[in-house]
């Protein structure tokens, strides 16, 4: 099943960007090469302006990793991560606990190998997704972070006039959508 989803979602997004492309071609075809190599410059520029607010916020959260913010976060959260995930392997525990807490401090890409771990420490082989690993999913999936770096990022190098405006409305947002999303699960899984 998953390969044939995999085979139709690159039909559809063949169908798309070439119709796209077929409209305006035909519609204004002056403007189709201009629109083409003008957004891939755009694009250019905007990334590589980003790669400087990437850097700096990189290093924080070495900073962060190096002084074991990460670990001590993690720590904190093991009970309430036991009984959210329903978990009583400490292992499976220690990996969603760094995962979610390198996510709140914006580390993302340490926050990837513990997760796979935990999903795969999570599997019962029913071939069914477990609570912990959905849990873990609608959690990551939320954005739930302290600092939304990269849309701060974004905002500057776009001239925002103040781009950590967006601050509080991340937070506010994203931990009401973790809220939703964690009440969803529970309800999914309640006989579980």
């Amino acid at each position: 099943m998953k390969a044939e989803i995999k085979i139709s979602m690159r039909y559809i997004w063949f169908f798309m960007m070439a119709g796209s492309l077929a409209i305006l071609c035909f519609t204004a075809p002056e403007k189709a090469v201009s629109s083409l190599t003008g957004s891939a410059a755009t694009s250019l520029e905007i990334s590589l302006k980003l790669a400087g607010v990437y850097c700096l916020w990189l290093g924080v959260i070495n900073v962060l990793k190096q002084s074991g913010a990460v670990d001590a976060l993690s720590k904190k959260m093991q009970p309430l991560i036991k009984k959210l995930f329903k978990t009583q392997n400490d292992e499976t525990t220690q990996n969603i606990s760094i995962n979610v807490s390198a996510n709140l401090l914006g580390v993302g890409n340490a926050a990837t190998p513990p997760a796979l771990k935990a999903v795969k420490q999570t599997d019962d082989g029913s071939g069914k997704i477990s609570r912990g690993a959905a849990m873990l999913f609608v959690i990551n999936s939320c954005g739930l972070q302290l600092i939304p770096t990269t849309m701060i990022g974004i905002r500057a190098e776009l001239g925002s006039v103040s781009p950590s405006d967006i601050i509080l409305p991340c937070i506010l947002t994203s931990v009401l959508t973790t809220a939703a999303g964690i009440f969803l699960v529970c309800l999914a899984f309640k006989d579980k």
